[in-house]
């Protein structure tokens, strides 16, 4: 038997944490949109394509352009999953500017980036109705799916280590009050 566990967080002053913050993270943001770091070049694992995939779905559904991969978001996302993999942890880093969707898994079998991404996108039901304003009292059972289809973010990075998935996004969506089809950033 499998378990497993998500959270989502976006900039703690702006937005609403799904998790405590990480004082401890050693992770540090470049928070670039640059195309490079976006590129249609970069080759994907299976993977990470079909967690590409996965989250562009739930995008296209909701009429919202597709997301591209940042290799730069990527690493970073990789260095955190290393971290909450070596200490044992299950909170966010608090990276101001990005996203952050995160997944643990009991498994640690290949095609746990895809997995993540279903889980995210499953919240779809417990959000009301695409384009309700993000609610504080209800964003925990929803968020990681409004991050996804958070119409201004633009790209994504996973990485995993030991079942701890980490997703980056930039810019970071899921402001309280905003809807992620109509945001007012």
């Amino acid at each position: 038997m499998t378990s497993s566990s998500s959270s989502s967080s976006a900039a703690p002053t702006t937005s609403v944490l799904a998790a405590a913050a990480s004082a401890a993270s050693s992770t540090s943001s470049s928070a670039t949109s640059s195309s490079a770091s976006a590129s249609a070049s970069t080759t994907l694992t299976a993977d990470e394509q079909d967690a590409l995939d996965v989250q562009n779905a739930a995008r296209e559904a909701v009429g919202v352009p597709d997301l591209t991969w940042s290799a730069d978001l990527t690493a970073e996302a990789q260095s955190y999953a290393d971290y909450l993999s070596a200490n044992d942890l299950f909170v966010h880093s608090g990276v101001a500017g990005e996203g952050e969707n995160l997944y643990w898994s009991s498994s640690t079998a290949s095609g746990q980036l895809a997995d993540a991404a279903e889980s995210f996108v499953s919240e779809k039901t417990a959000y009301d109705e695409a384009g309700d304003p993000v609610i504080g009292d209800d964003y925990a059972t929803y968020g990681h799916y409004t991050q996804i289809i958070w119409k201004t973010t633009t790209e994504v990075g996973c990485a995993e280590s030991e079942g701890y998935v980490v997703c980056r996004y930039y810019p970071q969506g899921n402001y309280v009050g905003e809807s992620p089809l109509d945001p007012a950033n």
